[in-house]
């Protein structure tokens, strides 16, 4: 998948420079402009590429103060891939206005509440798609920063990879939020339905893991999380398969509501886009779809936690403080 963002417009030459991810590598391309400005005005406004800073020069600070934010979870390298349209009906001509997962997730949070959202990539990515706050960190560090940024955050958006079964790391962080109680302030985001059905189809099987492992919290236990091997794997491969033949088949979005009654777990609220009476999806899961599960669900939070003073939000003891790495390349 490339990302490609323009860099500048030569009229002299008739050409634009278009710059942008492919694999991971910075490219700079060079088109007709004529054409290219015909996608522009197609695509709708163009962005710059984002540049990623170091963990260690946000996170101490951001932790410190009482500034609220947003979390985007999901696995390292997938950033930017899930792409979403703007446009419900299908076009014939397949082209459509669209913006990235996190940049739908980024703009909402800051509209609503004028919270910026985090998150974590690959310390070798210096630029990303536009949208978050990018922190890199190493193989070594990443869960320090990830354990910060998920007991302060406001709220945290994990996004269910379409081309990723869920991995070590992201058992990791679940176990996190698990272990302190966060569950209720996740929202779990798919890609939208009507797109490749083989790619849908292994992210909606993969939340169904995810929300079978929820249910189960002795499957943390394991290190690493092996959900074959816990302490109950009949059970766990059960609700695998519940959760399958009882969710929507056109799910987009997971949230975790409370129960009213404080002994009771929390309840499974799912958004899906209804097919016609033929079970036929005509139109897309869009931004507007997204936007309105997002806004929810930031909703919802709010009015919970607004009952709570500033440290009765966020209890947890913030251990991390920053320092200057003499070895580290800015």
């Amino acid at each position: 998948m490339a990302f490609i963002w323009i860099d500048g417009i030569n009229t002299t030459w008739g050409k634009v420079i278009l710059t942008g991810l492919a694999g991971g590598a910075f490219t700079r391309i060079a088109f007709d402009s004529v054409r290219v400005l015909k996608l522009l005005f197609i695509f709708g406004k163009y962005s710059r590429p984002s540049h990623t800073k170091h963990y260690r020069d946000i996170l101490g600070p951001l932790i410190g103060s009482q500034k609220e934010y947003c979390l985007i979870l999901r696995p390292f390298g997938s950033d930017g891939e899930i792409i979403i349209p703007h446009i419900g009906r299908i076009p014939q001509n397949g082209i459509s206005a669209t913006s990235t997962m996190e940049q739908v997730i980024a703009r909402k949070c800051y509209k609503q509440l004028g919270f910026r959202t985090y998150t974590i990539v690959d310390q070798n990515r210096r630029l990303a798609p536009p949208g978050p706050v990018y922190l890199r960190a190493s193989n070594d560090e990443w869960k320090v920063a990830a354990k910060e940024l998920i007991l302060r955050a406001h709220t945290i958006m994990l996004v269910v990879s379409p081309h990723q079964d869920v991995r070590e790391s992201l058992w990791w962080e679940l176990k996190c939020i698990v272990e302190h109680d966060l569950k209720t302030r996740m929202l779990l985001l798919l890609p939208p339905p009507s797109q490749d059905h083989a790619v849908y189809t292994n992210a909606r099987r993969q939340t169904c893991v995810i929300l079978a492992a929820l249910d189960d919290y002795l499957c943390f236990n394991d290190d690493p999380v092996d959900l074959h091997g816990n302490a109950n794997p009949t059970r766990l491969s059960d609700r695998v398969e519940y959760y399958e033949s009882n969710l929507p088949p056109f799910l987009h979005a997971v949230q975790f509501t409370p129960s009213r009654d404080e002994d009771d777990e929390s309840e499974t609220t799912c958004w899906s886009i209804e097919p016609n009476k033929s079970g036929v999806l005509r139109t897309r899961a869009t931004v507007k779809n997204y936007e309105g599960v997002i806004e929810q669900m930031l909703t919802a939070n709010t009015r919970r936690l607004s009952k709570l003073g500033f440290s009765s939000r966020y209890p947890w003891p913030r251990g991390y403080r920053s320092a200057p790495d003499p070895d580290r390349k800015m």
